[in-house]
């Protein structure tokens, strides 16, 4: 077994006081299942018992006694309490989702022990109605669905010596799917890896539970010194996974020639690791496997390389052009968008990206633009009428940004007239070209995404001044890094074309207006004028958070 990443957290989930004369461990007559939570401590390894017609339990403060939602005698696997039967589920993610088509009550809980009294914390987070249940005590009865997201209620456990029941009952008004977060942390809030974990008679179901928990990951890392990509396979267990002696997996490699199956045997104890390394292979010449599929407890698991060695060789050529370029005689923002591209189709590969018609023009692209820089000559001079993908090198964390950028067709390389510059931000999950596209009037097509206009922009009408858009660090809402993300792209515009420092604007819609609205407050000396639209410039005036009471850490 080769570990991939350290778990930040272990032990999750709990036994109440009923059951403090249960065997050990160690005792297969129990049929426990021992449960080793996922990486941060995630865990999506429960018993579940619903959904259930009941309705809401009576209030109670938290920290009350009783009623607990949970018959201690009836905790195990395949039994049933009303009109339900417990089932021990798991999850290929660090979620646990149920689907109900009716409103109810939904139950989850796990056994917990530990030698000696002592504090963790339960951080959890959900879209439906939570409650928190420690040995009978409610410890947090939150009725609002919010957005499924983790970390959004921190409980306090104090453990008993020995046995502790702890149960999540999730409350939906409504059919549909059910979303929870929850994690285990020790008193420093990192993962609690001591704690014993296991589901109650669910022992028969270990195989099932671990073919429910895995996933198959694929990290494909470019060496462009090389011009290869070095891609190695990963069985992961995000939301954790029971605690088995040993698991056979069988991996085959599609549309390589010649690649014999290759048949594991994985060592499954209780470990602070939670990813098995399943094979790594290198790819320089011709073309990689199409994808992997993994036979696993019974199951089948399939991901896709996704690479293109002609790609990583055309981006390596263009690094070794680049490094000849007399890159103090060029203009900066040439230099730095050949050094962009590169990296942008390199962190694309790595991602799996398949868009192999955008990743070819981009590197051919950056290698066209390596060669004429290497030759001592500015790719990009004289290019105007159309917007351009162009990069710079952020101070901010040493790493290659894209913006987009408009040049009007009456630029001319040596002559004296300067231009207005006009600023366009992106609204949220938007991107740069896009934006440009947006701003002269062209609007999306049916059925078309944001993301394929930013790859394949649509021409634009001309315009007699230059226009820009930044990418403002994605969804920063222009604050803080997103603002200096905006003045250093102006800032380098500025740097390579004559710009009229009395005529620099700026525009957006929605998280665009807000930056479009902030920004010149901040740096009013910059900016001629201002128009915002639809931005939303203080969450106090939101109806879902005026007269709502406060977290301390908000």
């Amino acid at each position: 077994m080769i570990p991939r990443r350290l778990l930040l957290a272990a032990g999750i989930s709990c036994i109440g006081a009923a059951l403090a004369a249960a065997p050990g461990p160690g005792d297969s007559a129990a049929g426990d299942l021992e449960v080793v939570v996922g990486d941060g401590g995630f865990t999506a390894c429960w018993l579940s018992l619903g959904p259930l017609p009941a309705p809401p339990l009576p209030p109670a403060a938290d920290g009350a006694p009783g009623p607990t939602p949970i018959a201690p005698e009836s905790l195990r696997e395949g039994a049933r309490q009303g009109p339900a039967i417990w089932t021990a589920i798991s999850s290929p993610t660090r979620q646990i989702k149920l689907r109900s088509k009716k409103a109810g009550t939904w139950l989850l809980a796990a056994a917990l022990r530990t030698e000696a009294a002592r504090r963790v914390f339960l951080s959890t987070g959900s879209d439906v109605g939570l409650e928190v249940w420690l040995n009978g005590q409610r410890l947090l009865a939150r009725v609002d669905g919010r957005r499924a997201q983790p970390d959004t209620d921190l409980v306090p456990l104090d453990l008993v010596a020995g046995d502790n029941l702890l149960a999540l009952r999730l409350d939906k008004g409504r059919g549909g799917a059910w979303t929870v977060f929850a994690r285990l942390l020790d008193e420093q809030l990192r993962g609690a890896g001591d704690l014993d974990v296991r589901l109650p008679g669910a022992g028969g179901a270990a195989e099932r539970l671990l073919r429910g928990a895995a996933r198959l990951e694929l990290d494909r890392e470019v060496d462009l010194d090389r011009g290869a990509v070095r891609a190695r396979l990963w069985l992961d267990f995000p939301g954790g996974r029971p605690v088995v002696p040993s698991a056979k997996s069988r991996v085959t490699l599609t549309g390589a020639k010649g690649a014999a199956p290759a048949e594991l045997e994985l060592d499954l104890p209780r470990t602070p690791f939670t990813s098995e390394l399943l094979g790594e292979h290198v790819f320089e010449q011709g073309a990689a496997p199409t994808a992997a599929i993994v036979s696993f407890a019974g199951g089948r698991l399939e991901a896709r390389f996704a690479v293109r060695t002609a790609h990583v060789r055309t981006l390596s050529e263009a690094r070794r052009l680049l490094a000849s370029a007399p890159a103090e005689a060029l203009p900066r923002t040439s230099v730095e968008t050949a050094e962009f591209l590169i990296a942008h189709v390199a962190e694309l590969i790595e991602a799996g990206d398949e868009d192999n018609r955008y990743l070819a023009a981009q590197a051919d692209r950056a290698l066209r633009m390596a060669r004429e820089l290497a030759a001592g000559r500015d790719p990009r001079r004289g290019a105007k009428g159309g917007i351009e993908r162009l990069g710079y090198l952020s101070e901010l964390d040493g790493r290659l940004h894209p913006y987009g950028l408009y040049v009007p067709q009456a630029w001319r390389e040596d002559g004296d007239k300067r231009f207005g510059l006009v600023v366009a931000l992106h609204g949220l999950n938007s991107f740069p070209m896009k934006t440009l596209d947006t701003l002269f009037g062209v609007p999306l097509g049916e059925d078309e995404s944001k993301l394929e206009r930013e790859r394949r922009p649509l021409p634009v009408g001309a315009a007699p001044m230059f226009a820009v858009a930044p990418e403002g660090f994605g969804n920063s809402n222009y604050f803080a890094y997103g603002e200096r993300d905006v003045l250093d792209v102006i800032g380098r515009v500025a740097e390579r074309y004559r710009i009229d420092p009395d005529r620099i604007y700026v525009t957006g819609a929605s998280m665009g207006g807000t930056g479009a609205a902030s920004i010149p407050l901040h740096n009013p000396d910059l900016f001629a004028a201002a128009a915002p639209l639809c931005g939303y410039h203080s969450v106090f005036e939101y109806d879902s958070v005026r007269g709502q009471t406060l977290r301390p850490w908000e």
